[in-house]
């Protein structure tokens, strides 16, 4: 797993011949001596143009990972991982099994969902959303007001995800106090929404009250970007009320 992260980092910089020159310092420094005399002791012009870097790198893996490690049916491994003690393996064994919709997998997915970690709770729900599934909406709204601001902006990237999928006004209106959030990421994140979806909140009288007031707030943004949000917002709304 540590490998293939590291994999995941450095392997835009790998090329036919080897180790860009640019990265082979930086990899030095993060690899160990084996796996760098490993990466460039291959010999990565084949006869066959179609070998690719990670199949020769596969070769190198231990031998109990198998070649069922890469299939379908070597998630198992990763499903193994869901339960590490370690709350980063747990995220990563959960970003490697995403897009993998066996019923084992999505079981496994989900009991995350009552992880002790924060993050790992924030991660597995905006998981299940972009795999279609609603059921962490309820853990993403419970954590829009986390003190972590990563678990914060990953619960709103997923309720966005639901609201635009569901047109639900009703989860829009409870991410609107993150118009404070002290996180420029998160403001930005919202006031994009907003501009986005923020014309389904005008067909309630009370709904609309509170988004003029969020969009006024919005005016007096240090970023520039929440500004220009907020202010092309009221004036679409001012356009809407008197057209």
């Amino acid at each position: 797993l540590q490998f293939t992260t590291l994999w995941d980092k450095w392997g835009p910089y790998i090329t036919p011949y080897g180790l860009a020159e640019t990265a082979k310092e930086q990899v030095k420094n993060e690899l160990t001596d084996t796996l760098v005399s490993a990466i460039e002791s291959q010999k990565f012009v084949e006869e066959k143009a179609e070998s690719s870097f990670a199949e020769k790198i596969r070769q190198e893996l231990p031998p109990e990972w198998g070649p069922e490690f890469y299939q379908d049916k070597g998630n198992g491994y990763y499903v193994k991982l869901l339960g590490d003690s370690d709350p980063k393996i747990r995220i990563s064994a959960l970003d490697w099994l995403k897009d993998k919709f066996t019923p084992e997998v999505t079981q496994a997915i989900k009991k995350l969902l009552q992880d002790e970690d924060g993050k790992v709770r924030a991660r597995v729900a905006l998981v299940l959303v972009k795999r279609g599934d609603y059921s962490g909406k309820e853990m993403l709204l419970g954590i829009l007001q986390d003190e972590d601001a990563g678990i914060r902006l990953e619960a709103l990237q997923g309720l966005k995800l639901i609201i635009i999928n569901s047109r639900d006004s009703a989860i829009l209106l409870k991410t609107l106090p993150l118009a404070k959030d002290p996180d420029t990421r998160i403001r930005k994140e919202l006031f994009l929404l907003l501009k986005d979806e923020g014309s389904h909140l005008l067909r309630d009288e009370k709904a609309r009250e509170e988004f003029e007031n969020i969009l006024s707030y919005g005016l007096k943004d240090p970023e520039w970007d929440v500004r220009f949000f907020a202010a092309y917002m009221l004036l679409d709304f001012m356009y809407d009320q008197y057209s």
